[in-house]
């Protein structure tokens, strides 16, 4: 009975969902483009988004050229703090990725030029996903060089070469607190094949080199690895990543020796964590009583 129940509430509540977008659904093209180039508000504003968003990919040409139109007429009606405004960025942050590039580049440059942060956030989705042009890519740098550290703005700028190359790498794997960027950052440069950047790079950030290593499955850069968890044994990340970096290349005295690594370093850890607890405690038995 309690399967039936639910297969029954699956079935109404898919109804629903139905019905809640039927009223969509049912907008021939031209409606919708009608409605986007009218006005971008009122009570159906969220259904004719979504419905815009779906169909978007399978629009020609001239109907998304309409959209972007729209776009950038709104983006230049809308620069004034306030609702309206906002309404604007939160909108270019849904469409703008997801229109032609082509001809939506201009819109997204204006956008990263924006001082309003809403705007700049849809020009770095659109570049990671379309990739950055010169023009994009020279206000991404600019935007890092100024001291912007969103991280939208970081995230397209560790996995875009051509915004990586005009700022300090040193400064950006600093301002990415997340291992799986920085090491995002070493794939960038191995991609371009800069090796020499990010061997530099290992000294202080050698886990990351070792993830990009294998990711992109570089056996020929297997050697490094070695180097790097022989400089840095101590390190989980360095050993971590080095083992599955040696089994993915198929090196078993290497694997076989990291494993080995990993496994006292795992011990010793567990070891002075009970030693930890154990001094812990003790210090609790020799407090003094606090009794009134």
């Amino acid at each position: 009975m309690v399967v039936a129940s639910l297969e029954e509430f699956q079935r109404w509540e898919w109804l629903r969902w139905v019905l809640s977008k039927a009223p969509g659904w049912a907008l021939s093209d031209a409606e919708l483009l009608s409605r986007v180039q009218v006005s971008l508000k009122g009570s159906d504003r969220v259904l004719v988004l979504g419905e815009i968003e779906r169909r978007l990919g399978m629009w020609p040409e001239q109907d998304q050229a309409r959209v972007i139109q729209r776009l950038l007429e709104l983006e230049r009606e809308n620069r004034a703090p306030g609702p309206p405004a906002q309404d604007v960025d939160r909108l270019l942050q849904r469409l703008l990725r997801k229109v032609n590039p082509a001809p939506a580049r201009a819109l997204a440059t204006i956008c990263a030029r924006s001082d309003r942060l809403g705007r700049r956030r849809a020009a770095w989705r659109f570049f990671r996903e379309h990739e950055c042009n010169e023009d994009g890519s020279a206000e991404v740098a600019r935007a890092f060089d100024s001291g912007e550290r969103d991280p939208e703005l970081l995230h397209l700028i560790a996995s875009d070469s051509k915004v990586l190359k005009r700022v300090d790498r040193q400064e950006l794997l600093a301002s990415l607190p997340e291992f799986y960027w920085r090491g995002r950052v070493m794939m960038t440069l191995l991609e371009e094949r800069d090796e020499a950047t990010a061997k530099a790079l290992s000294g202080e950030f050698p886990g990351e080199v070792i993830f990009a290593i294998r990711r992109l499955r570089r056996n020929d850069l297997v050697s490094t690895v070695q180097e790097v968890i022989e400089a840095h044994p101590d390190d989980p990340d360095v050993v971590s990543n080095a083992i599955i970096a040696f089994a993915l290349f198929d090196r078993a005295p290497a694997l076989h020796t990291a494993t080995l690594r990993g496994e006292k370093l795992v011990a010793a850890r567990m070891h002075r964590l009970v030693l930890d607890q154990s001094a812990a405690r003790s210090s609790i038995t020799r407090s003094p009583s606090t009794g009134s």
